[in-house]
């Protein structure tokens, strides 16, 4: 009888590991957009980037990949992941006069300008994003740098025709990635 007991409990407590790592798998649900209810800052999981990123929730409806704080996500969904003093290092990337950053390659290594993308310039040697370029992204919280820390970031958002914060991890990105909410007025609203 106790064999079976805990034998039970062994597998009850098994398949309630196995069905957090299954919420973990659920992609982003921000929920439904004609929703009355208070919605706000959430985290879920993003398997293609292995760490807890950042969404703005409706409120009503989605899945259970929703977490209050990015610890609460880590806690469910990064158990024995990378910890700080094994995350990738931020190298320096250079800016624009703009202050926007330069265009790198995936390695972040600064494109010359003999290679300049489209919607690009060369400036002191530096290939730079044009407004609509940047501007025009989304914002992309990026991978866990250094530390696994968040970084308080603007982003300009076309929907709102205003800047927002958001949390960026310090490595990767995009553009649309500003250090003030002032740096992100004067680049995309001005």
């Amino acid at each position: 009888m106790f064999s079976q007991l805990l034998t039970i409990t062994s597998f009850a407590f098994l398949a309630s590991l196995s069905a957090a790592n299954d919420v973990c798998s659920f992609p982003r649900d921000k929920g439904e957009e004609s929703c009355d209810a208070q919605g706000g800052l959430k985290f879920y999981f993003d398997v293609n980037t292995g760490v807890c990123q950042p969404f703005r929730y409706s409120g009503c409806g989605g899945n259970e990949n929703r977490f209050d704080t990015a610890a609460k996500c880590r806690a469910a969904c990064m158990t024995g992941k990378a910890t700080g003093t094994q995350a990738a290092k931020a190298p320096a990337i250079k800016k624009c006069a703009s202050g926007v950053r330069s265009a790198t390659d995936e390695k972040l290594t600064p494109i010359p300008c003999s290679k300049c993308p489209a919607n690009h310039t060369c400036e002191n040697g530096l290939c730079c994003p044009s407004k609509e370029a940047v501007c025009s992204l989304d914002y992309d919280a990026g991978h866990y740098g250094t530390n696994l820390s968040h970084i308080p970031r603007y982003f300009y958002s076309q929907k709102y025709g205003n800047c927002m914060l958001f949390t960026y991890y310090g490595l990767f990105g995009n553009y649309n990635n500003f250090e003030t909410y002032n740096e992100c007025v004067k680049f995309c609203k001005n």
